[in-house]
């Protein structure tokens, strides 16, 4: 069963980047989704900011009642959506999705580290909360219920609590 400080330690294990075969991706189970949120963004991370792209997936819940991440796949680096990781796991039903903001850009500011209105208005429509990796490895939580970004409280992907 893996602990909250194992999913920030997801990013040294990534999963397997396999489109045509994204059922040979192997995640450990987590108890809740926000344990898969922050392993599934911190997963992506090093490559978002290593290739300055944004990477999407999702967090679902399996068959044992506990919690996983999709595979992420790219945007660019003002963006990415679900879509790729909708498609592949067309089977499994969302309950949270993650991404990551790619490296630092002067241009973005501190908008590096914040939630874009595209970022909420996902989470907003699906009613979903959202995970996000920022480029200084911190990892947030938007909650669509409350309105409310949790930034840095989530922890960060390079030193678990």
């Amino acid at each position: 069963m893996a602990t909250l400080a194992d999913a920030r330690l997801a990013w040294l294990f990534p999963p397997i980047l396999a489109a045509d075969l994204p059922s040979l991706s192997i995640r450990p189970d987590f108890l809740t989704p926000d344990e898969a949120g922050v392993a599934g963004a911190c997963a992506y991370n090093e490559i978002s900011k290593a290739e300055n792209k944004e990477y999407g997936g999702f967090v679902y819940q399996k068959a044992n009642g506990r919690f996983t991440y999709t595979d992420a796949y790219p945007g660019d680096f003002e963006g990415s959506g679900p879509g790729q990781s909708m498609t592949n796991f067309s089977k499994e039903v969302p309950v949270a999705w993650f991404h990551t903001h790619g490296a630092y850009m002067e241009k973005f500011g501190a908008n590096n580290f914040l939630f874009s209105k595209e970022d909420r208005g996902l989470s907003d429509a699906t009613g979903k909360a959202n995970y996000m990796a920022d480029p200084s490895d911190n990892v947030h939580r938007y909650d669509p219920k409350s309105g409310n970004a949790k930034g840095k409280g989530m922890g960060n992907c390079k030193k678990p609590k």
